[in-house]
């Protein structure tokens, strides 16, 4: 009878917790503001008061989300500059997870580490690829190690598609092979242009999946393939 207890229900990731906080501010802030404005109307409060309020039902809430998504933006980077810093030779990219990615690494982490993983289902982290391991990052300036596995259990890399939300979008699957345990890991990679996160598509990823290949041959196998 194996061991492996069955996937634990995926706990929320922090980032849900400041945006629904985020989103109940605004929520009341509207309706505090919208019968302000209704107030300010019966009143007969000037044109330019109105204006001013509608301002602010409008760029209070807007204000509040993008510095919510900033500030996990920065921790991003810094947290890959960090990464890249301590291993320059290593494949290094900046990821997005979601509950369908997630679902089978918290599946084979539970088969083959006996416990749930500890990668959020909705969540901004950093990818780390050497000839040893394949590790999974949070964290900010110092970088917290979420998961981990053998690269020795990586069988077969290749550009795949994902559902994110209701779109699909390319991805980079891992395929891992431990044993009798097996999963195909789905890898989404973003990037932040002018503060805005995008997939990593096209040419850049076709890119990427050649250096994380690269990254992953231990340096003995590389010697013996340029002798021949």
């Amino acid at each position: 009878m194996s061991n492996a207890r069955e996937p634990a229900t995926r706990k929320s990731s922090v980032l849900w917790l400041p945006l629904f906080v985020s989103v109940l501010a605004m929520c009341i802030l509207a309706v505090t503001l919208v019968a302000r404005l209704a107030v300010a109307k019966r009143e007969g409060a000037s044109a330019l008061d109105i204006a001013l309020l509608l301002a602010i039902v409008i760029g209070v809430p807007v204000v509040i989300v993008a510095g919510t998504l900033m500030f996990y933006i920065v921790r991003t980077e810094r947290r890959t500059a960090a990464l890249r810093s301590a291993a320059p030779e290593s494949f290094i990219a900046q990821i997005v997870t979601s509950p369908s990615t997630v679902r089978p690494l918290d599946q084979y982490a539970n088969e083959v580490n006996g416990r749930p993983t500890r990668v959020g289902s909705t969540s901004y982290l950093t990818l780390v690829v050497d000839e040893v391991s394949i590790r999974i990052f949070g964290g900010s300036k110092k970088p917290r190690e979420l998961e981990s596995f053998p690269t020795s259990t990586l069988v077969r890399v290749e550009i795949g598609t994902e559902i994110s939300g209701v779109r699909v979008v390319p991805c980079i699957a891992l395929n891992l092979q431990d044993g009798a345990h097996s999963a195909r890991i789905s890898i989404l990679l973003v990037s932040f242009v002018h503060g805005i996160p995008r997939f990593v598509r096209g040419d850049a990823l076709n890119a990427a999946l050649d250096d994380l290949r690269r990254a992953s041959i231990p340096a003995s196998q590389i010697d013996s393939r340029a002798s021949r």
